[in-house]
């Protein structure tokens, strides 16, 4: 470990990210740094023991419907759907590749002097050997548009004030730089996004039970309204109602 020159960007930005331009440029930052990580030679840095990049994407839906069902307490909208939907529509083919496992702006350094690179990339619990398009396709399903709410009700750049959000490119600008970027093809994205959800909401639908036993049910409702959420947008993007 060692001391970075940055900060996490979040929230109302401070200069250079004041302006619209050097917002932009953090986004494409991000999405350099991440297409970067999934292109770096793991076996060369002697990653082999990272992960289990074999049947990686198959163990997925199990593996995160397992969790549900070890503290579910409630049934939950949407959710066998999507299951179902994630099951029979995953791609037949994926690459392998070094992944960060939860890629946003709450977990990158962006560098106060040079707009145009992220300082560091940070909180890597999650980080193994699997398929690298999981991570583009978390910062993508949480980036939020113009008239969108945030995923998961919580805003990350510029607290959600348009004027402090101006020069944020859109997911699709996005997902074009990463394949321009990786050479990966992302055709299936809207797969990995709705993917990236259902495991996001695996995670904090253990918030809801955790509530439910304390018996503050104001926070089960809070954190049960996030999951639902969650769980919409990630079906939003299977049917393609959400791009």
């Amino acid at each position: 470990m060692g001391r970075v020159d940055g900060f996490t960007p979040v929230g109302i930005l401070a200069a250079p990210y004041d302006q619209a331009s050097a917002r932009r440029d953090l986004a494409f930052a991000m999405v350099d740094a991440v297409a970067s990580l999934g292109n770096v030679d793991w076996r060369a840095r002697g990653l082999d023991g990272l992960g289990k990049p074999d049947g990686f994407l198959e163990r997925q839906v199990a593996r995160w419907n397992g969790q549900i069902e070890g503290y579910r307490t409630r049934d939950i909208p949407g959710l066998d759907t999507l299951s179902n939907w994630l099951e029979t529509s995953r791609p037949t083919e994926y690459g392998v590749g070094l992944m960060h496992g939860d890629y946003s702006p709450f977990n990158v350094m962006a560098s106060p002097q040079v707009t145009t690179r992220l300082a560091a990339v940070i909180d890597w619990d999650t980080g193994t050997v699997g398929d690298p398009i999981m991570d583009i396709a978390h910062l993508l399903a949480r980036w939020t548009e113009p008239g969108e709410v945030p995923a998961i009700g919580q805003w990350d750049i510029g607290d959600g004030i348009p004027a402090h959000r101006a020069g944020l490119p859109t997911r699709a600008e996005m997902a074009k730089s990463f394949e321009e970027r990786s050479g990966r093809d992302l055709r299936s994205l809207p797969y990995y996004q709705a993917l990236a959800l259902f495991k996001l909401a695996a995670i904090l639908e253990g918030r809801t039970a955790r509530a439910h036993q304390a018996g503050d049910e104001a926070a089960r409702h809070d954190w049960a309204a996030m999951v639902d959420r969650v769980i919409d947008y990630a079906n939003k993007f299977a049917t393609g109602e959400r791009v």
